[in-house]
């Protein structure tokens, strides 16, 4: 922050672009947030981030790295509770999760039926309804391709 105004730095070729935060997608804007906060050690292990659809406005590729800084975040003790439509992130929460925390400090839910649950206590069939759902839109596309055949 300079004179009340925020700042992005992009690094390239070893040197950073000072970049007025106005001036930047919505997306990189809450990369940015997350890393101000974080800096500034506003997060601790009393810290409970809740993050709605932290995908939205980030390409597919940027999705995978949002997931591994919100899995960041966990491991460094912060609890995070994110809400997705996003097969992406779901899926990229999951693998990034599996391979650095404790697998009994992960958790997926399912919202359905006025309900958020897990199924079945288990985190593989609750991910496999998640997709399941998630994927019902290309039933649509299916539909569309049989009619015009």
């Amino acid at each position: 922050m300079e004179n009340g105004n925020f700042f992005y730095y992009k690094y390239l070729h070893k040197r950073a672009l000072k970049i007025e935060m106005l001036n930047t997608a919505y997306g990189i804007k809450s990369f940015a947030i997350l890393q101000l906060l974080n800096k500034n050690k506003f997060f601790n292990h009393k810290t409970l981030l809740v993050l709605d659809e932290p995908e939205i406005h980030l390409h597919p590729k940027w999705q995978l790295k949002m997931a591994e800084v919100i899995v960041q975040l966990c491991k460094s003790g912060i609890k995070v509770l994110v809400n997705s439509h996003s097969p992406y992130m779901i899926e990229a929460l999951q693998r990034y999760a599996k391979k650095s925390l404790p697998q009994s400090s992960i958790n997926f839910y399912i919202a359905e039926n006025n309900t958020i649950a897990k199924i079945d206590n288990s985190n593989e069939a609750t991910l496999q309804k998640v997709f399941q759902t998630l994927s019902e839109p290309f039933e649509t596309f299916t539909q569309f391709d049989l009619e015009n055949l």
